[in-house]
């Protein structure tokens, strides 16, 4: 945008805008706000059009018609939950009924807020399920770690994580046998700014252990 420069001023006549918004994690929601003016003095129907590249998919979150006017301009809030880590594109597109149309693109990556790790052992008759979480976010944050499953009772810890630390954490279940799917976690979180989100760890097997890196199972 051109700015009206103050003799006093020691900012240029243009201003530079960011050209990311800051850290964003999967499991939190990504909300953004979309204005739209018409290009003439005259009000002008158009059709905003809003869709997310993931590096899946592409998924469609807004479609909306309005007649734009100076005084009236298209104007939206849009909320979605990232789903997973990657190059993410936000794509806006704006048809006028004159003809014009306007094409927006907005790359962001979206980050890993937590690492997990599975292990499980025998003690006394009962499974031990113990789940290891690193946290990657920047704010220290509160987590509640619930351990959900068909079988078995659920059950809850919560823990504080500051950035870059581990916290083990232990389920206790009755003995199972070898290579049975014994559940999943939920992670939630808020940082001390109030961010919030909500992950799924992977399925959890009796005698299998994941590592830290990504599609890597093996047996104990």
């Amino acid at each position: 945008p051109t700015l009206t420069k103050s003799p006093l001023s020691p900012l240029s006549s243009t201003l530079a805008l960011p050209s990311s918004f800051g850290t964003i994690h999967f499991g939190s929601p990504f909300t953004c706000y979309i204005s739209v003016l018409p290009p003439t003095s005259s009000p002008l129907p158009c059709t905003l059009t809003v869709k997310l590249q993931t590096p899946s998919a592409r998924i469609p979150l807004k479609s909306v018609k309005h007649i734009c006017t100076k005084k009236e301009p298209l104007e939206t809030t849009l909320t979605h939950t990232l789903q997973g880590p990657g190059s993410h594109t936000l794509r806006v597109l704006v048809e006028y009924s004159n003809g014009l149309v306007l094409r927006k693109f907005y790359k962001f990556a979206v980050l890993q807020p937590f690492s997990h790790s599975f292990s499980t052992s025998t003690l006394s008759s009962k499974t031990l399920v113990t789940v290891s979480t690193r946290s990657h976010l920047l704010s220290p944050s509160k987590c509640v770690l619930k351990f959900l499953s068909l079988s078995f009772p659920s059950s809850e810890k919560t823990f504080t994580l500051k950035s870059g630390e581990t916290q083990s954490t232990i389920f206790t279940l009755p003995y199972t046998p070898s290579e049975q799917v014994l559940g999943y976690c939920l992670n939630s979180w808020v940082t001390c700014e109030g961010s919030r989100g909500e992950i799924k760890t992977e399925v959890i097997s009796s005698k299998v252990n994941k590592g830290w890196e990504e599609g890597e199972r093996r047996l104990e």
